[in-house]
């Protein structure tokens, strides 16, 4: 509680009215990018470090990036880009198959930190979407970074919000305010 003093003429200090404010520190959220095959994938941590920031400006959170190990195709070889349409998946609800085998390679073979976020970036030869990752989910797909859909640290920034604050699309049937799609400036409508 914040209270407004003023003094009186004989110095008295009078209370004058009261404003009940909640305060929140920052929080931090750690991501990790992890470059598939041979996929365009953000190589300086710091810029897409600053621009999820400034996305998030308004927000009491502090993104901490850094680029994690490439999975090679020696790695992980054969990988069904037709798997990776998530048409047949929930909204924003589940993984394909072969998400799930990337990020259970990726486990495996360099760990897993539970409070960070991972990011895999995939060149895909005819995606139906630009990301993808679920609602509270701990991993997204990045497809084509660098070719423009809107803007590629916007996409970013969008797939983390459904993870790290389990945020959906204002168009969403699930979520608590229906809007029309693309009727918003709103960072999760599209």
């Amino acid at each position: 509680m914040i209270i407004f003093l003023f003094p009186l003429i004989y110095k008295v200090l009078t209370e004058v009215g009261a404003l009940r404010l909640a305060t929140y520190g920052r929080e931090d959220c750690y991501v990790k990018l992890i470059k598939v095959h041979n996929a365009t994938c953000p190589t300086n941590a710091q810029i897409v470090e600053e621009e999820l920031n400034r996305f998030y400006s308004s927000a009491v959170v502090n993104w901490n990036v850094s680029i994690g190990e490439t999975i090679t195709e020696d790695e992980l070889p054969n990988l069904n880009y037709d798997d990776f349409l998530t048409g047949n998946v929930g909204m924003v609800s589940s993984y394909t198959s072969v998400m799930r085998r990337i990020y259970k390679y990726y486990n495996r073979t360099y760990g897993n930190d539970k409070n960070t976020l991972y990011l895999f970036f995939i060149n895909h030869p005819n995606p139906d979407k630009a990301g993808f990752m679920p609602v509270a989910g701990d991993y997204g797909f990045i497809f084509n970074f660098g070719k423009d859909y809107r803007n590629n640290f916007e996409i970013l920034a969008h797939e983390l919000a459904h993870g790290a604050f389990n945020l959906r699309h204002p168009f969403s049937l699930k979520s608590t305010y229906q809007l029309p799609r693309g009727s918003t400036d709103n960072l999760m409508d599209y």
